[in-house]
């Protein structure tokens, strides 16, 4: 059966992931920072956040790029919901995925993610094409940091795409089990974007949103974007994240910022998981866990870039196998530590091969 006959015949997807599509470069930078500073600073005003992320100019991207060997750069198709998409793929080749977004047109021989969402049997019917150049993210990694600076591209045509297209792609995620939701750099997005959440659940309640914010959203919430915060199941932050978006700026979240969170999220049973270093905590109305793992050492690590993705894209292969309840949770938190650090040791998508695999044994 092929997967458009699947498709056809169940009419509904297991998860539909929304959000941007990029060109991502992957480099090492092993010179001093301040030339990096330089020129962030000459162009944005404001100094660099090494180890967040920062919205810049396309020109920025190529600048910077100019200071890194080219044999230490690495293309490929991304965004972080395509990361997690690409990977829930390899993970769970059984799933029905599909894609909400705008594709941009990739420099002639250029990577497409595209080409790459349809090797891997993901639907793109609805996604919207753009004759601009793609986002272009260059993840610059400098001393144990993983800095992102990224230039929208096509992806500011997503608010316009969304409301043309309003009533057809409410349809599309009411399809879904499950809808995976990360950020986009513009302001209008996340307005368009929850109504269109908002619209979807109302067909269909029982769909389940995934949200991962990111540095961007949670360091400059709109009130659109707390309204999408409320209107998740599951919230998945790194613990300056949770800070950030709980209003303590500077402040590394733990409990009360997690509890802050909960109280505002609308949903029967919110979770929201904050990843460790080791291990990730999961918290909840009715208590707080800590699914632990065995750290990396340093000089494990590949790259880092889409780590936490991946860890999304085991979670979600875990909530769709039933109704989620604590035990898909924990055991989906797992997997996706497991991915993560399996992924930690590839460059790019060079081990997602064995996610499979991976997936099979824990789930056996």
């Amino acid at each position: 059966m092929t997967q458009g006959e699947r498709f056809d015949r169940l009419d509904r997807f297991d998860v539909v992931g929304v959000g941007a599509l990029n060109l991502d470069y992957l480099a090492a930078w092993s010179g001093p920072r301040d030339r990096v500073e330089a020129v962030v600073n000459s162009a944005v005003g404001s100094p660099v956040g090494w180890g967040s992320e920062a919205a810049v100019e396309e020109n920025v991207v190529r600048r910077l790029l100019d200071l890194v060997n080219p044999a230490d750069v690495t293309v490929s198709a991304g965004g972080s919901t395509f990361n997690m998409v690409y990977a829930l793929a390899h993970a769970r080749p059984d799933l029905a995925l599909g894609y909400v977004g705008v594709a941009g047109s990739s420099p002639e021989g250029g990577f497409s993610a595209m080409d790459a969402l349809g090797r891997v049997g993901v639907d793109v019917t609805v996604v919207g094409r753009s004759p601009r150049l793609p986002g272009v993210c260059l993840a610059l990694g400098h001393d144990g940091d993983r800095t992102l600076f990224t230039h929208i591209g096509a992806n500011s045509e997503t608010a316009q795409y969304l409301e043309q297209r309003f009533d057809e792609l409410v349809e599309y995620l009411a399809r879904a089990r499950i809808v995976h939701v990360t950020s986009f750099l513009d302001p209008e997005t996340p307005k368009v974007l929850l109504r269109l959440l908002t619209a979807a659940r109302s067909v269909r309640p029982d769909l389940v949103v995934t949200l991962d914010p990111g540095h961007v959203w949670c360091a400059d919430p709109s009130p659109e974007i707390l309204s999408l915060v409320a209107l998740a199941d599951y919230l998945l932050l790194n613990r300056a994240e949770l800070g950030l978006l709980a209003g303590r700026v500077g402040a590394v979240g733990g409990e009360d910022e997690a509890g802050a969170l909960l109280r505002t999220m609308v949903t029967p049973r919110p979770i929201v998981l904050v990843k460790l270093p080791d291990g990730v905590v999961l918290y909840q109305t009715a208590g707080t866990q800590l699914v632990g793992h065995k750290m990396l050492a340093p000089d494990e690590v590949v790259d880092s870039t889409g780590a936490g993705d991946v860890f999304a894209a085991g979670l979600l292969a875990m909530l769709v196998a039933g109704s989620p309840g604590p035990h898909e949770v924990e055991l989906g938190a797992q997997l996706g530590l497991t991915l993560a650090r399996h992924k930690l040791r590839h460059l790019g998508s060079r081990g997602h091969a064995a996610f499979g695999a991976l997936t099979q044994e824990l789930g056996s």
